[in-house]
């Protein structure tokens, strides 16, 4: 188990790290080095094994595609992550359209879209947006909305009790 401060710290020094880059540098960062410069280090800090598959399973299949991630936890697929490169448009309704089926479809409740500087968590079922963080705020402000995405969160189903 993570704990919270230490999580924290860590995904401050990754922001950090993100805010350091010059434009050239985050224009050519492709999803793919996003993924691993940020992303997984980001869901690391939050307690999840992303070297185990069994808990982060990697382009799993989902209604006809794959998503980029399945956080599982007992085997049982918690939400689904699609990540962007770096400085992608998020709002570009494509991109929550895409994760939002894919999770629908496989009765996952949860959908999240990430280009590491923003973060969004749709309801899945109800096709809304939950949760829309940045990345500058994800220790500070947006911290707490940030922990509900942690597997210590969602072992205690911390996510779906806030979203009721």
């Amino acid at each position: 188990m993570v704990a919270r401060e230490e999580a924290k710290e860590t995904i401050a020094r990754l922001v950090s790290r993100y805010q350091a880059l010059t434009p050239a540098q985050v224009r050519q960062y492709n999803e793919e080095n996003t993924k691993k410069d940020f992303v997984l280090p980001l869901f690391r800090a939050l307690g999840w094994d992303i070297d185990d598959s069994a808990e982060v399973a990697a382009e799993e299949k989902a209604s006809g595609g794959r998503v980029d991630y399945a956080f599982k936890l007992r085997g049982v697929s918690q939400f689904y992550l699609e990540v962007k490169p770096l400085r992608a448009d998020l709002s570009r309704p494509e991109y929550a359209k895409q994760v939002i089926t894919y999770a629908y479809n496989k009765g996952v409740t949860w959908a999240a879209l990430t280009d590491f500087e923003g973060l969004q968590v749709f309801n899945a079922q109800t096709g809304k947006p939950f949760l829309n963080l940045s990345c500058g705020k994800y220790a500070t402000a947006d911290w707490d909305d940030l922990w509900l995405l942690s597997r210590e969160a969602l072992q205690q189903d911390t996510l779906s009790q806030k979203a009721q």
